[in-house]
């Protein structure tokens, strides 16, 4: 009798194991998709506000008119992802998904209250400073991005995906390579109207990569798995 009981207990751990492991795997192809979508929803913002503020800076507008645009992103990558799932199958209610989807929610309210908070505070000094020296010195966007690079590996860790870790490791380090090759370039053989465009059209560039590094690629393999 105890033999028996010993048994059902152990395979009802089996059986526990085993659907969290599929909801695992449901999870992760959902949020496959969410990253996929959100990646080149982020990717052609990214493309739109460099656009606009090279349009800008060349008629002689050193005002960044295009980064007024990030704030429709949550609401386009929303629109999008809905769209996406309505043709997936419909994912139940579970610790995994409801862990993810918290840890996104985290870093979306994060990035939009920096963003928020960025945009007055750079607003409050450009009564001091020119246009050009606002740009050149302050801004945001490392900020986001490695907060963006750091919730995928967090993901990576909850749908026990190690290679989506080392994309965001790899994304982080990535634009902290770039960022700083472009600041020593520009700092010793640019003029300061080149330092501004760039300082306009950076974040746009540094987001575009860090986007398919870290949501577009990693989406498309979590997508495609089995």
């Amino acid at each position: 009798m105890e033999e028996n009981s010993n048994l059902t207990a152990e395979r009802s751990l089996e059986i526990i194991t085993e659907q969290i492991e599929r909801s695992r795997q449901a999870v992760s192809k959902y949020t496959g998709w969410s990253l996929f979508v959100a990646g080149f929803c982020t990717m052609g913002i990214s493309v739109v506000i460099a656009i606009i503020n090279i349009v800008a800076v060349n008629a002689g507008i050193f005002l960044p008119f295009g980064h007024l645009l990030w704030a429709l992103l949550p609401v386009v990558i929303w629109c999008f992802i809905r769209n996406a799932h309505k043709e997936n199958e419909h994912v139940p209610v579970n610790f995994v998904g409801t862990l993810v989807n918290k840890i996104w929610w985290t870093f979306a309210v994060f990035a939009f209250g920096i963003y928020v908070f960025g945009s007055i505070v750079s607003g409050m000094v450009s009564m001091f400073y020119s246009p050009i020296e606002v740009g050149v010195m302050f801004s945001i966007s490392p900020i986001i991005i490695l907060l963006m690079m750091m919730t995928i590996s967090i993901t990576g860790h909850v749908l026990k995906k190690h290679w989506m870790v080392w994309f965001g490791i790899t994304g982080s380090l990535l634009f902290v390579i770039i960022s700083i090759v472009a600041g020593f370039l520009l700092s010793r053989f640019c003029t300061p109207q080149t330092v501004a465009l760039w300082s306009y059209v950076a974040p746009c560039l540094y987001i575009f990569i860090c986007a398919f590094v870290g949501l577009t690629l990693p989406g498309w393999l979590l997508k495609k798995q089995k």
